[in-house]
């Protein structure tokens, strides 16, 4: 099993509070704390589908039943028509009506109770189901627990809140999953979850018996002859993101080579807290926040986790950056007082094993956005970047996608750091234990 399954697999059995996606769906969710926990107590159960009933003045179609939607998937939007943002979310939705009401979707926008009076006829899609209600006591909302305008829930074919309260950038990935899945499919998600769940807690009780009791996290340091540079090039590393940018700027009759430059991983020693970590043969993998930036701030325990979960073979870091928009521009803190007090608060107090640093100028984050055209609704998280054991970066982007995921499998596989210190630590260990 991948250490990224394993880590995901620990998340749903501990009933984790997630900050980026549930046991390796790649759904990000929105919210946090109390709220989050409740909306994860709900997925994976039977929806009411008397909440429906809450709507009224209904068009393109009658309140929507159970036998009305009996094997069918449901995408739920809430909106104000008059909000900008809310407007490209109904776009959204109605692209996805498009694109799978023939495979049974059926959408349910639900306009908040302000001018309801004053929206348009909304077009329903051919051989689609578009149904559009009014919350005008907002009953529904709170029903759903949506908290605000736009919201998306999606219900699979077995009848479940499969996604409840996701982020817009993980709409179309949900619509996929639940329109591709066959009922059986869907209403067998909690014993695969759980199946999943004993996997890991098998995987980490094989660990454990093979290190025959040995700490890895308070052994020494083992020296090690360090791979030559020859050594990395030959690896097989992952295809890095690729520069669309620099992809037009190759002269004609030349290839473009997505592995050429790379760049390079630096932070002075003074950016680090609460210390640069110390330590050869590793790879390392950074995810981005702030503190003014909430959603953010919910990647931070399940990091701690992964850091866990990696153990030796990785340093897990927090950049504290400016996380500027498209145009590069920030408004949020960065004064050396404010990072040195958000280090205290969110580090210290914590207890966290993981370190963190500073990119005050946000010229890492940005470099990260380059190879990506479609951050016009901003980034998804968790964002970051993973680097080789000899300081290259060589994947960047949004961790948890599917591209993130096997990225970070197949850095730790072929790193010939990783590979060289585990040979070493474990000539070690053989010495202690004479196996």
């Amino acid at each position: 099993m991948s250490k990224v399954l394993l880590l995901s697999a620990c998340i749903a059995a501990c009933s984790f509070a997630p900050a980026f996606a549930q046991s390796g769906d790649g759904i990000i969710r929105e919210g946090e704390g109390q709220r989050r926990k409740q909306l994860d107590a709900r997925e994976l159960k039977p929806f009411d589908f008397s909440t429906f009933a809450k709507l009224s003045d209904w068009k393109n179609g009658s309140a929507l039943s159970a036998g009305d939607a009996a094997g069918k998937p449901i995408l739920i939007l809430t909106w104000t028509d008059y909000v900008p943002q809310s407007k490209r979310a109904l776009a959204l939705a109605k692209r996805m009506s498009e694109r799978h009401g023939p495979n049974g979707l059926i959408v349910v926008a639900a306009h908040s109770a302000e001018e309801w009076t004053a929206l348009g006829k909304i077009e329903q899609p051919k051989d689609a189901v578009f149904l559009v209600a009014h919350d005008k006591d907002g009953e529904f909302r709170k029903a759903i627990a949506s908290d605000s305008d736009p919201d998306f829930y999606v219900i699979d074919r077995a009848g479940q809140l499969r996604f409840a309260d996701i982020v817009t950038e993980s709409v179309e990935a949900a619509c996929e999953k639940v329109v591709s899945e066959a009922t059986e499919a869907a209403a067998g998600e909690n014993d695969r979850l759980k199946g999943l769940a004993e996997a890991a807690a098998i995987e980490l009780r094989r660990t454990e018996a093979l290190r025959q009791g040995v700490d890895l996290t308070s052994m020494p340091e083992v020296s090690f002859e360090e791979p030559s540079m020859e050594v990395y090039k030959a690896a097989k590393w992952p295809k890095p993101p690729e520069d669309q940018n620099a992809r037009q700027q190759v002269a004609p009759g030349e290839t473009y080579d997505p592995f050429a430059d790379l760049p390079k991983f630096t932070i002075p020693d003074t950016a680090w807290f609460p210390m640069k970590p110390q330590g050869k043969g590793r790879i390392t993998v950074c995810y981005f926040w702030h503190p003014d930036s909430r959603f953010t701030l919910s990647q931070i325990d399940p990091f701690e986790m992964l850091q866990r979960q990696l153990g030796r073979d990785a340093y897990v870091v927090g950049i504290l950056s400016p996380l500027g928009d498209n145009s590069g521009q920030s408004t949020l803190n960065m004064k050396p007082e404010f990072i040195a007090e958000s280090f205290r608060k969110f580090v210290t107090q914590k207890g966290l094993r993981h370190t963190f640093a500073a990119d005050p100028d946000g010229s890492l984050f940005e470099m990260t956005k380059k190879s990506y055209q479609n951050l016009s609704s901003g980034f998804p998280i968790p964002w970051g970047f993973i680097v080789s054991s000899d300081g290259t970066m060589h994947w960047w982007g949004h961790l948890n996608s599917a591209a993130g995921r096997a990225a970070l499998d197949k850095i730790l596989a072929v790193d010939p750091g990783v590979i060289a210190r585990r040979k070493a630590e474990d000539e070690h260990i053989r010495s202690r234990t004479g196996k």
